[in-house]
């Protein structure tokens, strides 16, 4: 009889409000495993996967690392039916340590490469659990387990009395208490973390409760003193008590219906939240919202055949465009890459495909690599159903193609892309208006066409007038525009009355010493005035500025 720790916890209290936890998240996740790899392995061989050739034995084999192992997989390819993997399951090698450490990591590599064993095992239980009872011939009757726990998690089993635990594997179970506590004792010997306590999990039985599998299998397995029962996968108990006997922590369960309902109603909280009805996506979903989106990236290549077998075409694109975002916000940005191209592959929704090209131009835009951004922008361009759906794409993908062309000093190309993009803004954003407007003055001043350049800034600054307040810092991003044009003309003085009204802005919603302050008074000192002081009041003409009546600029000495 084997053990490890780790479970998860379903709340019996809050069914008049139930909504999506980590907890409940974890909980639903591992009930929804076994129900997915029944019907992966049906697709496997009905051909509904492109996997036909589904080789459990090849696949486990690049998780060898020992001489012993490669031995006990070669016996294991010889010898291993659906019919005996409760044998391989009890017998101490490294598929059983594999098999488990996948379970409590979430590893969907190699829990799909270990997908035929589990559904065996499983199915091998349910037939011996209907078969004769053999040793278990009473109608009710007690087991244990013995285990190690942290003490956050006893806490937790503590302030969970009447709710749910499923032990999130196959539970190995022994008809005697010792042989449990031999376990736990042995647990508490062997770990040096003052953390961790041995508990014995002590566990009613009831025969007749469907949806507890489990089945005596002394005379299958390899342990033939441990008088061992297993529990098929994820076998949910009610937590009937918690308390400290003979020194040790007991954990009483039994087996139950009651939760039946309640996950259910779980399933439904989840596929609303997630707004996704598809279970194979479902199970996905939960594994992203758990934060493992790298998990749920592998699970997505690996059920991808299956979903497009099920004609979930849309539904995968989605999800692998959520994924690629995550990717994209982690900084994986080649992974972002690849998961945003399966979106294109997988869709033709217009709104979607469009984003996902917008986003993967955005990404070579960051990199500097302007073809190719300018390849996918172009693409939006072209497709009048994509920039219809998205009514808030196509001002940004102009403004871009602009910031490219001018860098690359195609200014006319610039003019236009920046031109189309202030048509687009006139009709939604006066704020993105004004933001058009100082793009195509950038492009003027870097033509020579100094005029044309400061009535683009003047009508950018009065627009940002009448939408925010006259101290907010896109104000202060004008008045910098118009000095800086200001200055190329020779108008000193003008520049000099825009930059310190820019630099009043600055210090009411920046710190003293912040670098666009410092900036700002570098380029006043720049302009080489030798006042000693300057008489802000006299300056600064606009009613709505209450500025400091002086200000000393060391800079004018």
């Amino acid at each position: 009889m084997k053990s490890c720790s780790g479970f998860s916890v379903l709340s019996f209290r809050s069914q008049s409000s139930l909504h999506l936890t980590r907890e409940s998240a974890t909980f639903i996740w591992y009930q929804l495993l076994l129900r997915l790899l029944k019907d992966i392995q049906s697709d496997l061989y009905t051909g509904n996967s492109t996997n036909n050739s589904f080789d459990i034995f090849n696949k486990i084999r690049k998780y060898v690392v020992k001489d012993d192992d490669s031995c006990a997989l070669d016996e294991f390819q010889k010898k291993y039916s659906p019919t005996n993997a409760v044998y391989w399951y009890t017998r101490n090698t490294f598929i059983y340590r594999l098999l488990n450490k996948a379970i409590k990591t979430r590893n969907i590599d190699i829990l799909y490469t270990l997908n035929s064993l589990i559904v065996d095992l499983q199915t091998q239980l349910e037939q011996l659990s209907t078969a004769a009872p053999n040793k278990l011939t009473s109608s009710t009757f007690t087991l244990y387990r013995g285990a190690r726990i942290r003490s956050d998690e006893l806490e937790q089993l503590k302030v969970n009395i009447g709710s749910f635990i499923s032990l999130n594997r196959f539970t190995s179970t022994s008809r005697e208490r010792d042989i449990a506590l031999t376990y736990a004792e042995a647990y508490s010997s062997t770990d040096n973390d003052s953390d961790v306590y041995p508990i014995i999990y002590e566990i009613n039985c009831s025969v007749g409760i469907h949806s507890a599998v489990f089945a005596d299998v002394e005379q299958y397995g390899t342990n033939l003193n441990e008088k061992e029962v297993l529990f098929g996968f994820s076998t949910v108990f009610e937590i009937t008590s918690v308390e400290l006997k003979d020194d040790i922590w007991t954990v009483k369960l039994c087996n139950t219906n009651k939760h039946t309902q309640l996950v259910d109603n779980y399933l439904d909280v989840a596929k609303h939240e997630m707004k996704e009805s598809s279970s194979e996506l479902l199970f996905g979903r939960l594994l992203f919202y758990l934060g493992e989106y790298k998990t749920a990236g592998t699970y997505v290549k690996e059920i991808a055949p299956i979903l497009l077998g099920k004609d979930k075409y849309e539904s995968l694109a989605r999800f692998c465009f959520d994924i690629g975002r995550r990717y994209y916000l982690n900084g994986e940005i080649d992974f972002a890459l690849d998961t945003y191209y399966s979106t294109l592959k997988y869709s033709t929704n217009h709104t979607l495909v469009a984003c996902t090209l917008f986003t993967i131009a955005n990404v070579y835009f960051e990199r500097n690599d302007y073809e190719r951004a300018l390849d996918y922008y172009q693409k939006i361009v072209e497709s009048e159903k994509a920039l219809y759906d998205c009514d808030s794409l196509p001002s940004a993908v102009y403004t871009t193609m602009g910031i490219i062309y001018q860098s690359m000093e195609e200014y006319e190309k610039a003019l236009y892309c920046y031109r189309k993009a202030m048509e687009i803004d006139t009709k939604h954003d006066s704020v993105s208006l004004a933001n058009s407007m100082d793009n195509i003055a950038s492009v003027c001043e870097q033509m020579n066409n100094y005029d044309t350049a400061l009535a683009y800034y003047m009508d950018a600054q009065k627009i940002r007038l009448k939408v925010v307040s006259p101290n907010h810092m896109s104000i202060a991003t004008s008045f910098l525009n118009l000095a800086t044009l200001y200055t190329l003309i020779g108008e000193k003085k003008l520049a000099l009355e825009c930059y310190l009204n820019a630099l009043y802005i600055q210090k009411l919603n920046l710190q003293e010493n912040h670098p666009e302050v410092n900036e700002t008074i570098a380029k006043i000192r720049r302009l080489g005035f030798s006042e000693g002081k300057i008489d802000l009041q006299r300056v600064l003409q606009k009613s709505h500025y209450t500025p400091k009546p002086w200000i000393s600029l060391s800079c004018f000495d």
